[in-house]
């Protein structure tokens, strides 16, 4: 039988947003019924998978609740559940299986759903992880051979795993309560903030972004082109504040 991170693999690439059919169906027949495009969906991903390899996840769309699955382990393996913090809050967290340990670096690929709202493989640092968690009695899985570190295309699945028998199909359980996702407008709301302009006194901080800029915006930068007058870095900031309060009430469209 196909191992849990096999089962993952098979939705390798996939998005929340164009795949969003693709990975319902994956979540709901693995025993999770949950929308991945409104409910933060990492723990879910890994229950289904471990649901669908025959095994018994924690029930739970916590993701820190893999804390208490299976038996800890320090020297992580392909297969086994990574669990890390997410932001300040205690009761949060993201959890994915090991898809591959580079002892050179230090780093781990983890494969996970939710990983910028899609099933892919991200690397991080062996000791940024709360704990590493292993199946109790269950085969390691093969690794995949070189892995992307930011995931896709679709990635190959292990072949000569040892046959394991399936277990015994498990009664409906009640599912935990989901950690929040943020609605979208916050989230655009929140990038408008980080990567917008700034209101100054003698005029408008011209907006930055992660390209390079054009001559004109140089010169801006650089001083070379005069600032524009407060009359207009008012009316900047108005049309600004017009924007942010239809973010915040939903109303953008």
């Amino acid at each position: 039988m196909p191992s849990a991170l096999d089962m993952a693999r098979t939705v390798l690439g996939k998005t929340e947003g164009a795949d969003r059919a693709a990975l319902m169906d994956y979540l709901t027949t693995g025993g999770v019924n949950l929308d991945p495009a409104t409910t933060a969906w990492c723990a879910a991903f890994v229950n289904a998978s471990l649901k669908k390899a025959g095994m018994e996840g924690t029930g739970s769309n916590m993701a820190r609740s893999f804390l208490e699955w299976g038996q800890a382990v320090k020297d992580p393996q392909p297969g086994d559940v990574a669990v890390y913090p997410r932001g300040k809050d205690p009761r949060f967290g993201h959890v994915g299986f090991v898809e591959a340990v580079d002892p050179k670096t230090d780093m781990v690929s983890v494969l996970g759903g939710n990983q910028s709202d899609s099933v892919k493989v991200n690397q991080y640092a062996l000791d940024a992880a709360l704990g590493y968690r292993r199946a109790t009695g269950q085969p390691t899985a093969a690794p995949a051979g070189p892995v992307e570190a930011a995931g896709g295309g679709a990635g190959s699945e292990a072949t000569g795993m040892p046959a394991t028998a399936p277990a015994a199909p498990a009664a409906p359980t009640a599912v935990a309560a989901a950690e929040p996702k943020q609605p979208w407008n916050k989230r655009l709301g929140e990038s408008l903030l980080k990567g917008g302009g700034s209101l100054m006194q003698g005029g408008f901080k011209p907006f930055t972004y992660d390209v390079a800029p054009t001559p004109a915006a140089a010169r801006i930068e650089q001083g070379a082109v005069p600032t524009i007058n407060r009359e207009h870095a008012e009316m900047q900031r108005q049309q600004l504040a017009q924007i942010m309060a239809r973010l915040n009430s939903g109303r953008l469209v």
